[in-house]
């Protein structure tokens, strides 16, 4: 994926944003896992969950005097920092068995600042995928004074370095659905 990219400054801050986002179209494809156990690995090998994602810029523009809100794609317009982003990630159990106990995590590219999630359910993380919650139940660890100290403090929608869906019930086969956040590009 090529996205292009125009700021004042280096070529190499322009490549950057442009690889960032093209990574995190890339790595922001989910991660799925299940129960631990043979039989359940052997079940699941029947219950294939194919995720697709997508990345789109949400801009709002004026055509004929009245404001619209359109979703762009990355690889036909200029990217740039402050640009809202809408991730979509596509789930579908393509097996011929129901998939139980699925996760999906979704993890954000350091340049992208995560803003929201649509589903009420999602949990998310801020410490890189070690413990996981709602946003407001979340703590970050700040170093105070040339890092001697630490304290703690309510955790921001910039501190979240990962998006995780449960799902509650099994995946039947056939099932598919949308999972969708959105971010900034930092």
């Amino acid at each position: 994926m090529f996205l292009k990219y125009s700021k004042t400054g280096s070529s190499a801050s322009a490549l950057f944003y442009a690889a960032a986002l093209a990574g995190a179209a890339l790595t922001g494809g989910l991660f799925a896992s299940g129960t631990a156990n043979a039989q359940a690995q052997v079940t699941q090998q029947r219950a294939t969950v194919s995720i697709r994602s997508e990345i789109w810029v949400e801009r709002n523009v004026s055509e004929n005097g009245s404001d619209k809100t359109e979703l762009l794609d990355p690889k036909k317009v200029t990217v740039i920092p402050g640009d809202k982003l809408i991730i979509y990630n596509f789930y579908e159990n393509e097996g011929s068995t129901p998939r139980d106990n699925y996760i999906a995590t979704n993890p954000l590219h350091p340049a992208i600042a995560f803003v929201s999630v649509d589903e009420e359910w999602a949990q998310v993380s801020v410490d890189g995928g070690k413990t996981w919650g709602k946003l407001p139940d979340l703590t970050k660890l700040e170093t105070v004074a040339d890092g001697i100290e630490s304290q703690s403090r309510a955790a921001s929608p910039g501190d979240v370095t990962h998006v995780r869906w449960r799902f509650n019930k099994p995946l039947a086969p056939g099932e598919k659905g949308r999972l969708t956040f959105r971010g900034v590009v930092r």
